[in-house]
């Protein structure tokens, strides 16, 4: 009865705050922004913002308008969420359904986002990834993983590991693929980190309007560095950054950035109990720290320069590994 009735608050508190998010707008979503998903598509070529222009100009036309499929979206997502909660084997606590309903998260994916439809197709790919091994499941898994590798390119690397553990590759594979890492690294030099770099960069402070924006660290070029001693710096910011979003000087300066670090401070606590609290097998705690540091190496460069990219970035990922909670997850796997 205890479980009915937290099901059902939660059902309550979701679909409260998807309509109060949409009505008061907290996030300012600006006509332009909106226009973006309620124009025809102009294009149909395969890059992360056409795709989700697309699916939302679509569904709008299906279901009548866009915030009408943005909230049968938001069931979907929630309806997986529940029901991963229900069946979690880590702990059922206040602080768990903090990370997973909190505000901030529903912010974002309330309103058209990439962040939704990521989170959709990680969503399904885990729920077929650790079905058998069927030509269907294989092919929807695949699936769902192109939508990830199209909108977020890096975002596919901790789901490549998923899919080494789903294959148990044996011995010599293992030697194979580490060989040809040896080798790639080999061939790495600093030129082609300052291109990735460069990338990641002029994703936040490569337009006019970036540059200008309140939330963007300036101060930080990650192209020109005077050494890799301040690279090194940047990444160590970047590590506090994606759990805590805010340095202590800007929520001085910006009080209202108080909210990001309390959250931050129970996903540290989340992560503290996925890892040294779970009664689990070494050889599976061990898989779930190597998919932790895959997640972190994909989230780290992208919450550096902006404080709400710390945030909004990492949604996905982290009511995953969240709900996952390290268990069922990965005693599904047979091989290392």
């Amino acid at each position: 009865m205890q479980s009915k009735f937290d099901e059902n608050f939660y059902w309550i508190t979701v679909i409260v705050s998807f309509w109060l998010t949409r009505l008061f707008n907290p996030l300012g979503i600006t006509p332009g922004d909106a226009s973006r998903y309620q124009l025809a598509p102009e294009s149909n070529i395969l890059e992360a913002h056409v795709i989700v222009q697309n699916i939302y100009w679509y569904g709008g036309i299906l279901f009548g308008r866009e915030i009408i499929f943005s909230f049968i979206l938001f069931i979907i997502i929630y309806y997986n969420i529940i029901k991963f909660y229900r069946e979690s084997e880590g702990p059922k606590s206040i602080i768990k359904f903090i990370i997973i309903f909190n505000p901030m998260y529903i912010l974002f994916i309330a309103f058209p986002s990439k962040e939704t439809i990521l989170l959709l197709a990680m969503i399904y790919f885990y729920k077929f990834a650790i079905r058998e091994t069927t030509l269907f499941n294989t092919i929807m898994s695949l699936i769902f993983l192109y939508f990830i590798f199209r909108i977020r390119l890096f975002y596919t690397i901790p789901f490549i590991y998923i899919i080494f553990l789903k294959l148990g590759f044996g011995k010599f594979q293992i030697a194979v693929g580490s060989a040809l890492l040896f080798f790639f690294f080999l061939n790495f030099t600093s030129e082609n980190l300052i291109l990735i770099l460069q990338g990641i960069s002029d994703d936040f402070v490569g337009y006019e309007i970036a540059r200008a924006a309140s939330t963007n660290r300036l101060w930080i070029d990650l192209v020109s560095f005077n050494s890799y001693l301040d690279l090194f710096f940047y990444y160590l910011l970047g590590i506090y950054t994606v759990f805590l979003s805010a340095l202590p000087s800007e929520i001085i300066i910006r009080p209202s950035l108080m909210p990001l670090f309390l959250i931050g401070i129970f996903k540290l606590y989340i992560i503290y109990y996925l890892l040294f609290k779970q009664k689990i097998d070494s050889l599976i705690l061990s898989r779930y720290y190597i998919f932790l540091a895959l997640i972190l190496f994909v989230l780290v460069p992208l919450s550096i320069y902006n404080i709400g990219s710390s945030i909004r970035y990492q949604i996905p990922f982290f009511i995953i590994i969240t709900l996952l909670s390290g268990r069922k997850f990965f005693l599904k796997f047979k091989y290392f």
